[in-house]
């Protein structure tokens, strides 16, 4: 794509993201119904579509989520939410890869590295976490997505799965607001059922990294501790340890090969506090030296899981 189209492109979205931001009081179930009742049956498809573009022009998708659920109820508020924003995702994934990567790449900052990294170590599985887990905001995240490796289809089919909690806990919301201020039936209930959905949703991230391995953790994890400023250490035990995901993080490393780990004592004993995380081209011998470590006394020592990240 030249020049020029890159630029009417960025210079259409930015005004558009204007006109969104100024009439985004616009964005609620009564004019929204005004409007969508004159096109009928083709509502839902219109629907969808408005949901879409506000996603590619920032406007937080939990506006339109709400507002879903109020027109169209929680099943079928829910498809349409889901639909539109997986639609607004990918068209932003697509305009991120293909017309103005630079422009994202200044606009992510510090985050995209992160991602970057995230996505090699882990593809798949890190856009599920960073979908279920709200990391970044939903619609800058959909951006970034397009300047990493992951393809654009399993971006689609992680993203619709993974966002379809959230949307479901927006719209059921939405649908009890627009009940309570109806005077609706059953409002009691209704009410229950929608903070029963917002519990599950904001404890489902928890549940799924409890699923995991008590005994793992992911290279994206790492960094982020490190980043915040936990006690966390990464002991390599390779004679040349690959530490490319971790390279901006040389000062948390200590490389200790796993058969000298008990003449090497001295210089692992400050890490007793920490949690200790064993970095190993080889899961096997991260294990052992996990467990080398675990019977000398050290009671948080943990394995960086690689072995569904490389290719």
């Amino acid at each position: 794509m030249n020049r020029l189209k890159r630029i009417l492109i960025i210079l259409a979205i930015a005004h558009g993201t204007t006109l969104s931001i100024e009439y985004q009081d616009q964005l609620n179930p009564d004019s929204l119904q005004g409007w969508l009742e004159g096109f009928g049956v083709f509502s839902p498809l219109l629907f969808i579509l408005l949901y879409a573009v506000a996603t590619v022009l920032f406007i937080p998708g939990s506006l339109l989520s709400l507002s879903g659920g109020a027109l169209f109820g929680p099943v079928h508020g829910t498809l349409y939410n889901l639909t539109g924003a997986t639609l607004g995702a990918t068209i932003a994934f697509i305009l991120a890869r293909y017309v103005f990567s630079t422009w994202v790449e200044r606009k992510s900052g510090q985050h995209l590295q992160k991602i970057q990294c995230g996505v090699k170590n882990e593809g798949w599985r890190f856009i599920a976490f960073v979908r279920l887990m709200p990391l970044l905001p939903f619609n800058l995240l959909n951006y970034i997505l397009g300047i990493t490796r992951i393809s654009l289809l399993t971006n689609v089919i992680i993203s619709f799965i993974c966002m379809a909690p959230a949307t479901l806990a927006f719209t059921y919301t939405g649908y009890v607001g627009r009940e309570v201020l109806l005077g609706g039936d059953n409002l009691i209930q209704e009410g229950m059922i929608a903070l029963t959905v917002i519990a599950a949703v904001l404890f489902l991230p928890r549940l799924i990294k409890d699923f995991r391995s008590e005994k793992t953790i992911l290279a994206s994890e790492v960094i982020q501790m490190i980043d915040s400023g936990e006690n966390i250490s990464v002991v390599a035990i390779d004679e040349e340890p690959d530490t490319y995901t971790l390279s901006n993080y040389q000062s948390a490393i200590l490389n200790v090969l796993k058969d000298e780990i008990p003449i090497r004592l001295h210089q692992l004993e400050p890490l007793r506090s920490h949690l200790i995380a064993i970095l190993s081209k080889d899961f096997n011998d991260a294990e052992d030296a996990a467990l080398q470590l675990s019977r000398l006394g050290f009671p948080q020592v943990i394995v960086i899981d690689r072995r569904l990240t490389r290719r």
